[in-house]
C-alpha cells in the first residue's frame, strides 16, 4: 500500500478526540442473543438487538438514527482501519452484520466494524430503495455524522476508511463513492450498482442522486450475480465503466488477483488506474449467482460454490489506502 495523502493520518489529530473506546462491541450488548440462534432458539433476526442513538443529523427529517460498533480485539490506541457495512432491505444491522461474519473479521483483522441501521430497513442510495428513497434522507450526512462519533473514540486512519453492502446497502456503498470520495478510500458494492436515474434499476424510477462526481478517486469492488432475481446484472456493466472513467483508469480489463477468480466467479479489473493513490476498479461476477452475501446463509437463488463476500471485500480493501 501506498500512502500520498499530506493531510491528517487519523482522528487522534482531531479536535474533540477522546480516545476513550477498548475493544468490544458499543454498546456492550450489541448483537442481543442472535449468537446463541443456533443453541436456544435465540435471536437469530438481531431483533433484540440495542443500538447507539444519533440525532440532529442534516437531512434525516428529525429522525433519530441507530448503529453499533465493534472494536477489534487487541486494540490498544494505535490507528486502525475502518469498515461501514449496510444491510440489504427489510434487514437490521445486527442481523446482517453477524451473519455475513463482520465483527469476526474485524477481529481477526484488526479494523473498526461500524453498523448503522437503515430507515424502515432501508437506505436513500438514489434509485434504490424503499422508505429512504422515496422520503429523500440524506444518509450520505448520516454516514459523515456517524464517522465523525466514531472518530471521537477510537482512532480511525483516515486513509483506510472502507464501506460495503448488500441489494439497498449496496447503492449506497456505491453513493459513498460518489458523494463522499472525500472519506471514503474504496466501497465494495454487493448486488447493487449506482442509483441515478441514467442506470436505474431500484425502486425508484427517478433519482436525487443527479451525478457522480467524487472531488478523489475511489476503489471499486462490484460483486454480482448473473441471476440476480432482485437487482439486475445488467446494472454491473454501466456502473463499472462510469467509475473505470471517473477514476481514470483504462478500458482495458485483465484478469484481477485480488479478489482472484475462481470456480464460478471471474473476476476482472480495469487496467492503467492511477498509482498514487493506488486505486482499483474491479468487478466479479458470480455465475448463476443469485441475490446473495456469497458464502452465507444470505441469499435469494443460486450461492456460490468459490465466492465469499466478506472475505473478498477485506482482501479487496486491504491492498487500497491513501
Amino acid at each position: 500500500m501506498t500512502s500520498c495523502s499530506a493531510g491528517p493520518k487519523s482522528t487522534a489529530s482531531q479536535p474533540g478526540y477522546l480516545g476513550d473506546w477498548t475493544s468490544g462491541d458499543y454498546p456492550p450488548n450489541f448483537n442481543g442473543d442472535a449468537g446463541n440462534a443456533g443453541l436456544d432458539g435465540g435471536d437469530p433476526l438481531g431483533q433484540n438487538a440495542n443500538y447507539l442513538t444519533i440525532s440532529g443529523v442534516s437531512g434525516q427529517q428529525g429522525n433519530t438514527r441507530q448503529y453499533g460498533v465493534h472494536v477489534p480485539i487487541g486494540y490498544h490506541g494505535t490507528p486502525v482501519p475502518a469498515v461501514f457495512g449496510f444491510h440489504g432491505l427489510a434487514m437490521n444491522a445486527a442481523f446482517f452484520c453477524e451473519a455475513a461474519g463482520w465483527p469476526a473479521k474485524a477481529d481477526q483483522e484488526g479494523f473498526v466494524m461500524i453498523m448503522p441501521n437503515g430507515y424502515q430497513g432501508s437506505w436513500n442510495g438514489g434509485t434504490c430503495c424503499g422508505a429512504a428513497a422515496s422520503a429523500g434522507l440524506d444518509d450520505v450526512a448520516l454516514v459523515r455524522a456517524i464517522f465523525a462519533e466514531v472518530g471521537k473514540h477510537v482512532n480511525i486512519d483516515l486513509g483506510r476508511v472502507y464501506a460495503t453492502g448488500w441489494s439497498t446497502g449496496g447503492y449506497l456503498s456505491y453513493r459513498l463513492a460518489c458523494e463522499a470520495s472525500d472519506l471514503f478510500v474504496a466501497v465494495a458494492p454487493n448486488s447493487g450498482g449506482i442509483g441515478t436515474t441514467a442506470i436505474g434499476g431500484g425502486t425508484m424510477s427517478t433519482s436525487d442522486l443527479e451525478s457522480c462526481t467524487p472531488t478523489q478517486k475511489v476503489s471499486i469492488l462490484d460483486i454480482h450475480g448473473t441471476s440476480d432475481p432482485l437487482v439486475a446484472y445488467s446494472l454491473q456493466a454501466p456502473s463499472l465503466a462510469m467509475y473505470q472513467g471517473i477514476d481514470a483508469c483504462s478500458s482495458m480489463t485483465t484478469a484481477a488477483t485480488v479478489p482472484a477468480s475462481g470456480g464460478d466467479t471471474t473476476c476482472v479489473t480495469f487496467s492503467g488506474c492511477p498509482t498514487c493513490p493506488n486505486v482499483e476498479v474491479t468487478g466479479c461476477s458470480i455465475m448463476g449467482g443469485g441475490h446473495c452475501w456469497y458464502g452465507t446463509d444470505l441469499c435469494v437463488g443460486n450461492n456460490s460454490n468459490f465466492f465469499n463476500s466478506t472475505d473478498a471485500a477485506w482482501s479487496f480493501f486491504a491492498q487500497v489506502s491513501r
